[in-house]
């Protein structure tokens, strides 16, 4: 692989309850980082746009572990495969896998955030497990190039979307962004020291 990636969290406790995680995708390579986090995950699947299916070898193989797809020109559709979603995350007590921004960032600033995760957690009152996963020191965007490093990763703790009513979905998408962006901002300082 690329380096070591160090996690800040206990990672023993994440296959038990049912949870929506939430990621901001900054490089591929946070593929890989989630890759590693899977088997502690439990059953999973993961939530994507469209678009994803038809990157290879990304698309096919999403398709094949299940992933729900989003066509965000169709908010009708949309929020039918969302529903959906929620159905099987009761019935067969799966977790699911977001990235809110919508597309990749390789930017150091995060993206607005999608609510439909965010629907989901709180119309099922499903808590959100935030994951943040720091910047890359060691990867070189001109040209494209990888070193050797270290990733750091920190599990945060567990939202709790109870408090919540369904129509304060803005309410809890802030908070979670903004616990992310401070964490985040954390990661960048200790990569750096």
């Amino acid at each position: 692989m690329f380096g070591q990636i160090s996690f800040r969290a206990k990672l023993n406790n994440l296959s038990g309850k049912i949870h929506i995680f939430i990621g901001v995708e900054n490089y591929i390579p946070d593929f890989l980082c989630m890759c590693e986090l899977w088997p502690k995950f439990g059953r999973c699947v993961t939530l994507a746009k469209r678009s994803v299916l038809w990157m290879f070898p990304l698309g096919p193989a999403a398709y094949l572990v299940g992933t729900y797809f989003i066509d965000r020109n169709y908010s009708a559709r949309s929020s039918a495969t969302i529903e959906q979603l929620a159905k099987q995350m009761k019935e067969e007590e799966n977790k699911v896998i977001v990235y809110p921004e919508g597309s990749r960032n390789s930017g150091q600033e995060f993206l607005p955030f999608k609510k439909g995760a965010f629907h989901i957690a709180l119309r099922n009152k499903i808590p959100i497990l935030p994951i943040v996963i720091g910047p890359y020191r060691f990867l070189s965007d001109n040209p494209f190039r990888f070193g050797t490093g270290r990733v750091h990763v920190t599990i945060l703790p567990p939202v709790d979307t109870s408090q919540y009513k369904n129509v304060d979905v803005v309410k809890l998408l802030d908070h979670v962004r903004h616990q992310m962006k401070e964490e985040f901002e954390k990661l960048r300082k200790l990569d750096d020291e």
